[in-house]
């Protein structure tokens, strides 16, 4: 899905020349980029590899693109694309959001104007994903543009994809917002938050074309949002958290809770909290029935066989059942997923300690996993609320077997989590040693090499010591054509700092990889000198020696003569 979004929002700028993910790192794409950002026309060298770097460049003013590796865009690696795009997207945010949100993270400017145009008629906005799914948010904020395009009692009985599609027509028709995501999308077990992201920032810029209404001239309509969407947001507005976990209490004791933690290196989101006791569910069930019975009609009470009674038993029946058939769907995808990932997890290859390039390649390729986890991982919150859902309005020994089934979700969610939190310890650690060892190897090859340079011995007239030395520097030129390749890996080098180690802080190994790099330039410059000096030299001499001899054979019989 993300593949789709970012396709389209680069065609929405190409004007229909990108057909697929690797069109967007073509010089056909990147020149009309560069030339939207940067205002200049682009030239081509006529190398492709050349011209993603100078494309690059150009539009990298914080050298957020220093670190891509042209090689692997040039393979069309759909991550490392899908990463480049993403930062393309950043990019064109800092240019063409107004001024005073600009300089803010694009995440934060964005999810900051969603809340505060949706407040405006009490709808919520907590996350990039839950939020958006029944369609009230993104017609709130149209709404908040133009309180004339449409009443927001004329949604409310329609379904979450009707909503959208309602949304997503009209901010096509009246604002030429591209259709990035389809509505179905939205409900999608693959809907990850950087596309819905994307798809709010061209809104967002789209909508900026309008004149905003005023606060004074925008009077919220009356509009009640239904309890189940209003009782999810209150559920997921009170809890961001990395990981979720099941705990089960001895006999009538099952409770669900979710638990938080932090991690160093990928920050997760999941919104779904959940806080369910199975001992009381009889209780509950009854009182939320009670409670939502109540706010639709109070005369139920004393009317059981009006037709309004029946009405809302027909309602309440059909929203049951539509739960359990979304709650089922999304069970399938997320253990699904979940075999995937575990079996993934599990193949992994082993870690070769003595090899650095292959431990930053295994440890590249963990990022992209992890950051697979988080994308997916909202699924599994959503199992997770969903199931919670159930539980509250089943009986108990119904709602058991609810519970076995939320554990198995979390118990495998769990076991991946901690395997692939384990591995990406052991490569940060293995790939932190080799790294430092490596820097300390060529450090210590440096302090060789210049005080070789240091003693080496000036140039002479003698051929044969000349000899000598062009055969001893061809050596030293061997030494550092070897290294060379040794050294070329510092410029891919992963800086994984412990901040608890004070030795090498970053602002440290920064400063040492500077001056690693000083010192080889030293001494390349110094060797090429010495080179071009000692170039030819053996056959210089003999013919000066020649020369010179012959001047003086002739200076002495013109002495004779005279």
């Amino acid at each position: 899905m993300q593949v789709a979004v970012f396709v389209r929002w680069a065609n929405s700028l190409a004007g229909g020349t990108v057909r697929e993910l690797s069109d967007i790192v073509d010089t056909k794409f990147l020149s009309i980029f560069v030339q939207l950002i940067t205002g200049d026309s682009f030239i081509s060298s006529g190398s492709r590899i050349q011209d993603i770097s100078n494309a690059l460049r150009l539009i990298d003013s914080d050298e957020c693109f220093s670190q891509i590796n042209i090689s692997e865009l040039i393979d069309g690696n759909p991550r490392v694309i899908c990463s480049i795009v993403w930062q393309l997207i950043q990019v064109f945010w800092r240019r063409f959001a107004p001024a005073d949100v600009r300089d803010q993270k694009m995440v934060e400017a964005l999810k900051d104007w969603c809340a505060e145009r949706a407040q405006r008629f009490g709808v919520q906005i907590n996350d990039f994903i839950s939020s958006w799914r029944d369609g009230y948010a993104l017609n709130a904020i149209l709404l908040s543009y133009n309180p004339e395009l449409f009443n927001m009692n004329q949604i409310k009985d329609m379904r979450a994809v009707d909503r959208i599609e309602h949304a997503m027509s009209l901010a096509k028709r009246d604002f030429s917002t591209p259709r990035l995501l389809q509505p179905k999308d939205f409900s999608s077990e693959h809907l990850d938050k950087k596309s819905v992201v994307c798809y709010l920032m061209v809104l967002y810029l789209s909508l900026l074309t309008e004149v905003p209404s005023s606060e004074s001239e925008l009077e919220p309509q009356p509009f009640e949002q239904p309890t189940e969407s209003l009782e999810s947001s209150k559920s997921s507005q009170s809890s961001m958290i990395t990981r979720q976990k099941i705990a089960v209490k001895s006999n009538s004791q099952s409770m669900i809770d979710s638990v938080s933690s932090s991690g160093e290196t990928i920050q997760t989101e999941i919104e779904y909290p959940l806080e369910t006791n199975l001992e009381q569910i009889p209780s509950t069930s009854s009182s939320r029935r009670q409670s939502q019975q109540t706010s639709e009609n109070f005369e139920i009470q004393s009317c059981k066989s009006s037709t309004s009674s029946q009405k809302s038993a027909r309602r309440h029946g059909k929203s049951m059942e539509e739960t359990i058939v979304e709650f089922e769907e999304c069970l399938e995808h997320v253990l699904a997923w979940l075999l995937e990932a575990e079996e993934q997890a599990n193949c992994m290859k082993s870690i070769e300690k003595d090899d650095v390039e292959l431990v930053k390649s295994l440890f590249k390729e963990h990022e992209m996993f992890m950051q697979s986890l988080t994308e997916s991982q909202d699924g599994v919150g959503r199992v997770l609320h969903r199931g919670q859902q159930l539980v509250q309005k089943m009986e108990e020994e119904e709602a058991a077997a609810i519970v076995s089934q939320l554990l198995m979700v979390n118990t495998k969610w769990e076991r991946i989590r901690e395997i692939s939190m384990l591995r990406q310890n052991q490569l940060q650690h293995c790939l932190n040693s080799i790294q430092i060892e490596q820097l300390e190897s060529i450090r210590k090859w440096l302090d060789s090499m210049e005080e070789e340079i240091k003693n080496a011995p000036p140039l002479t007239m003698n051929g044969n010591e000349i000899r000598q030395l062009i055969d001893t520097h061809a050596a030293i030129q061997n030494r550092i054509e070897n290294e060379q390749k040794i050294v070329r890996g510092l410029s891919t080098f992963v800086a994984v700092v412990d901040e608890s180690d004070s030795h090498f802080s970053y602002e440290n190994l920064e400063k040492l990889l500077q001056s690693v790099g000083q010192r080889w330039m030293n001494v390349c410059e110094w060797a090429e000198m010495r080179a071009r000096q000692l170039n030819g030299l053996s056959e210089l001499i003999p013919q000066y020696t020649s020369a010179y001899h012959k001047i003086l054979e002739s200076l002495d019989n013109w002495e004779g003569v005279s």
